[in-house]
């Protein structure tokens, strides 16, 4: 905590504020200003110590006043925590500041505490009557993470000792999911966003989100239930290019005479009129769905941004399979995804697998044993951290793969690249070189991904961005 003291060579500027270091970054900010003294330095490090120092004798039932030093970290980020819940609730920095050059650092922990165990409450309130209004649709993510991950959440998060930990497992993605927020704020987050998507999908037909996601696995030889996407983008997509192929906003259907129209209709729009096209579409589909909330006209207004974006990207591809989803029931487009969310293997099976692959000589054989076996996302990433195969193995395990579970692993390995939105193909192998590898299997993945040629780099590109993956 010494390292908080640095050159008095600017003013407080709230956008260089760090969110997840909310105190300690404003009083950096506030000394370099002068608008703190190296007396208030002190006070803040010396409190905090006696903070630790009481909770470390909680932690240990007054057996100890020591620890480990992985657990002193763990409570002291949960201490700063507390304490940043309570500074960054203040409209403007230069209150937050007032309030710590003139109290006791102990007295703001507490009403930090406080807080964050009112947002508990809140959450736990805010989730149970989401629960009521949750979608009946047969995705395995979405409804394992609101019936199982955030339940499990309120089981096990511990406010005094490692408040700054979500402590769970969250794996239905949304449009607009904030990973650097921590601890009971992201569940907030999430469970403000998920239950502004819901809200939104209650507008339409249960039976017709349910089509359209079928269409959608059909499309990609995926079991409904397997989909790992965000369904607020698919129903949102499809009302939307209802309205502009000239049908209601409710119907999600889009027939290949829809289809095509909209093809030929994207492709000779200019970046400025497809933004207009698509703000005038929402603001029909509003009116059209009677929706008056102003956080669903928020949410819609910053996802327009990301769709127009789509629709510019599919235009320049000239492919619009992977973004425009159309009645398929008369299609039958398969390709060979073999990862399926549901089909986990019991440990029993998946250890007798694992010693079939160490003692298989033949690289094919270890290739079809694996392929043959593993069926799910998280057995296949348990299988490759287990360093089964060696060295270019792994190469021949990524080159019979399909193209969609090769962007499946890397949305994984560079997830958190992909927070923001859309990256380029250049942006993917930048950040592979630029990040710390800390697996074989990932090394060889951008070692296979770097071998790959420019088209079909493009295509898992778009099967990232455009297939809600």
């Amino acid at each position: 905590m010494n390292d908080i003291i640095i050159n008095r060579n600017e003013k407080i500027n709230r956008h260089k504020l760090d969110i997840n270091q909310y105190t300690i970054s404003l009083l950096k900010q506030s000394y370099a200003a002068g608008l703190v003294d190296e007396g208030t330095i002190n006070r803040f490090q010396m409190q905090i110590q006696d903070i630790l120092k009481d909770l470390i004798l909680q932690y240990t039932n007054g057996e100890s006043s020591s620890v480990k030093v992985e657990t002193a970290e763990r409570i002291l980020i949960s201490i700063l925590y507390c304490i940043d819940a309570y500074t960054a609730d203040f409209k403007n920095p230069e209150d937050a500041l007032e309030v710590i050059k003139t109290e006791d650092f102990k007295k703001i922990y507490f009403k930090g505490y406080k807080y964050v165990k009112q947002c508990v409450k809140d959450c736990r309130i805010k989730y149970k009557n989401m629960l009521e209004k949750k979608l009946d649709i047969p995705l395995f993510t979405y409804n394992d993470t609101l019936d199982s991950g955030l339940s499990n959440f309120f089981k096990v998060y511990d406010i005094k000792f490692n408040a700054h930990d979500t402590m769970t497992s969250i794996d239905y993605p949304l449009v607009f999911d904030d990973m650097n927020i921590r601890g009971v704020f992201y569940i907030r987050n999430y469970l403000n966003n998920i239950d502004i998507e819901n809200y939104f999908c209650s507008f339409f037909s249960t039976l017709e989100i349910k089509k359209i996601i079928k269409f959608y696995s059909q499309f990609h030889g995926i079991n409904p239930k397997d989909l790992y996407s965000n369904v607020f983008e698919i129903v949102v997509n499809n009302s939307i290019f209802s309205i502009l192929s000239g049908k209601s906003a409710k119907n999600l259907i889009i027939s290949d005479s829809q289809y095509s129209y909209l093809c030929e209709r994207f492709k000779y729009l200019q970046p400025n009129g497809l933004q207009k096209t698509v703000e005038i579409a929402i603001c029909k589909m509003l009116e059209a769905l009677s929706c008056t909330s102003i956080e669903a006209k928020l949410y819609l207004k910053r996802y327009k941004k990301l769709l127009v974006q789509r629709i510019l990207n599919a235009v320049e591809c000239e492919d619009f399979k992977y973004l425009i989803i159309k009645n398929c029931d008369k299609e039958n487009k398969h390709n060979n995804m073999q990862f399926k969310e549901g089909n986990r293997m019991d440990d029993k099976s998946f250890r007798s697998m694992i010693n079939s692959v160490f003692e298989a000589s033949a690289l094919s054989n270890k290739i079809n044993i694996i392929r043959s076996n593993v069926k799910s996302l998280g057995d296949f990433i348990d299988v490759i951290n287990l360093e089964c195969l060696f060295q270019d193995e792994y190469l021949a395990l990524y080159s019979d793969m399909e193209d969609l579970e090769i962007a499946m692993l890397i949305k994984i390995v560079l997830r958190d690249e992909f927070e923001g939105g859309r990256i380029e193909c250049i942006d993917i192998l930048n950040s592979f070189e630029e990040m710390y590898i800390d697996s074989v299997w990932k090394e060889y993945l951008f070692e296979f991904i770097h071998s790959l040629d420019n088209n079909r780099l493009k295509h898992i590109e778009r099967i990232i961005n455009d297939n809600f993956i």
